[in-house]
């Protein structure tokens, strides 16, 4: 594996079948009574709130503002910087005001963890704390007082405190536990960086959840545009989720919650881990098209976009298309000039319907399946 400069790192293989899908197996953690993260868990995502502590009631503003612009994507986490013990009393009341619209309120902090931390009610607390490779006993005694308060301890780790330390993580008892990498290790990108860490961690038969962090550190090249945010979060949280790495994820770099929240719940879209809306499969048109496959696109979203875990593939034949959608729950594929089949995954069940009635037939036949719901 290269690192930023070019020069090569030697790791041990990579524990993924790159030929085979299969999540890392992972103890299950509770966030709130229902909704948990871990191996059987569709991975949960965590929002870095914008105001912080300083500023605690805009920080519940901003949750719920995002909760109201985005139909099914809710904060399941949200990240605050604790810097002070002043903060503590604020820290207090965002949990309460946010009890029943987040489960949990994860702390990143350096201060010694006092019991006054732990103390009020509402969001469970998830505590954040950076480690390095000689922080054995203060990894022990964080973990003891986390696991006292009912606390969940989140570890921060590179490579090399992951090695030293990976013997007192597999003390810590199942579901007690996340692993995060927030930088990259010494030599190595964020990607090598979360791998190796997680073959450690398999090694040793430490099945903590992981939590991908896509961080300003994290990223390679990162400017000021939501594109390269975007591109940066898709590419360390993609490859991971693909070989069924991560079942937490925060999109940390984005200056709003509502992007923030908007790209942790897209890019888990893209990796096909967690469908929160439909997803439409499209080919890009060809002269085998056999109608205007950009308008008809516009017209099926328009009726379908409300969907929630739907895959609806619009192809333009019947020569590519097929083999094309294969994922797909549904398909639009051109069969004649201004002809229509319709799909049930793999398989057409209706034939030659006229263009101009398709879009509605299409509606139809995911009614009869019972995938629809009204907007």
């Amino acid at each position: 594996m290269q690192n930023g400069k070019g020069h090569s790192v030697k790791l041990k293989d990579d524990p993924a079948d790159p030929f085979s899908y299969a999540r890392r197996i992972t103890d299950s953690i509770s966030l709130s009574e229902k909704c948990h993260a871990g191996a059987t868990e569709l991975p949960r995502v965590i929002v870095r709130s914008v105001a912080g502590l300083s500023n605690w009631q805009a920080g519940v503003k901003e949750v719920l503002d995002a909760h109201n612009q985005q139909r099914e994507a809710r904060v399941e986490g949200l990240l605050v910087q604790l810097t002070s013990p002043e903060q503590i009393p604020a820290l207090q009341s965002l949990r309460k005001a946010l009890g029943q619209a987040v489960p949990a309120i994860f702390v990143e902090t350096t201060l010694s963890l006092d019991t006054e931390l732990f103390k009020g009610e509402g969001s469970k607390l998830v505590i954040v704390r950076t480690f390095t490779a000689d922080q054995s006993a203060q990894l022990k005694a964080d973990s003891e007082i986390c696991n006292k308060n009912v606390a969940i301890l989140a570890a921060d780790l590179d490579i090399e405190s992951a090695k030293s330390l990976v013997s007192e993580l597999s003390k810590i008892p199942a579901g007690a536990l996340i692993i995060s990498a927030s930088h990259p290790s010494k030599g190595l990108h964020a990607i090598g960086t979360h791998r190796e860490i997680v073959r450690l961690l398999t090694e040793a038969k430490v099945n903590a959840p992981l939590w991908i962090r896509a961080t300003e550190a994290n990223a390679a090249i990162l400017d000021q545009g939501f594109q390269s945010r975007l591109l940066e979060a898709s590419i360390l949280a993609g490859s991971l989720l693909i070989d069924g790495y991560g079942d937490l994820i925060s999109c940390e770099t984005p200056d709003s919650t509502v992007k923030s929240l908007t790209l942790g719940y897209d890019v888990l879209q893209g990796a096909r881990a967690r469908q929160t809306k439909t997803e439409y499969v499209a080919c890009p048109s060809c002269g085998r098209t056999l109608f205007d496959i950009q308008s008809t696109t516009l017209k099926i979203k328009a009726r379908t976009g409300h969907l929630k875990s739907v895959t609806i593939a619009v192809m333009g034949c019947i020569v590519n298309g097929p083999g094309e959608m294969a994922d797909a729950d549904f398909g639009y594929v051109g069969g004649a000039p201004g002809k229509i089949n319709l799909y049930v995954g793999k398989t057409p069940v209706k034939f030659n319907i006229p263009q101009e009635e398709a879009v509605e037939r299409l509606v139809d036949l995911i009614k009869e399946k019972g995938k629809w719901v009204e907007a």
